[in-house]
């Protein structure tokens, strides 16, 4: 029950509807993981801990794994509101592609949904893990990719009709940046960070 308990403290925390089912979705899959566990263990488990960043309070992506499934939906056909990779994604099937296979919480179908998840970020402080948008339709937040670090987003182009990478320093992306926002954090002792910082 002390699962139950967190999640209601972590729900009365966060405000945003959105924020809340992110928060309680990954206080759901922890709980799941440890009562799988428990079951097949002589001995009872300690309650399940989210590894989190102390200073964001997000969970800890490896880096090497965010690039890894990045690099595995290179290639994936562009297909305006698909979500899978056999018949094509969008730009905001494959964000939601790529959390699903991280293990993450399930995110908004929408680029402008998810523009309101987590924390704002400075097109200098980019990490990892965070989400950005841009404006490519005539309005914000209609286009968003996946920052994999060193000046790259993984995103479905509708242009290149693919999954593909781009910089975001990049004048036409460049032109059309809304903002960043960091949903997840990543590990500071992964080489790929390191490099990336």
């Amino acid at each position: 029950m002390e699962l139950w308990f967190d999640s209601c403290r972590m729900q009365a925390m966060i405000r945003a509807p959105r924020l809340r089912r992110l928060a309680l979705g990954l206080a759901l899959t922890a709980g799941l993981s440890a009562a799988v566990a428990q079951t097949q263990a002589d001995e009872p488990l300690p309650p399940p801990v989210l590894e989190s960043s102390p200073s964001l309070s997000l969970p800890l992506l490896p880096a090497t794994l965010l690039e890894q499934v990045a690099s595995e939906l290179l290639g994936v056909r562009y297909r305006f509101g698909g979500n899978d990779p056999s018949g094509g994604v969008d730009c905001s099937g494959l964000v939601r592609l790529m959390w699903s296979r991280l293990g993450l919480a399930d995110l908004p179908r929408t680029a402008a949904a998810m523009a309101l998840l987590g924390q704002p970020v400075a097109l200098d402080a980019l990490l990892p893990g965070d989400l950005v948008f841009f404006n490519t339709r005539g309005r914000r937040y209609s286009h968003v990719g996946v920052y994999v670090g060193e000046g790259r987003f993984v995103h479905a182009s509708p242009r290149q009709r693919k999954v593909t990478e781009s910089q975001v320093g990049d004048s036409y992306f460049r032109q059309r940046f809304n903002g960043a926002r960091r949903l997840v954090s990543v590990r500071l002792d992964d080489p790929v960070t390191a490099q990336a910082q």
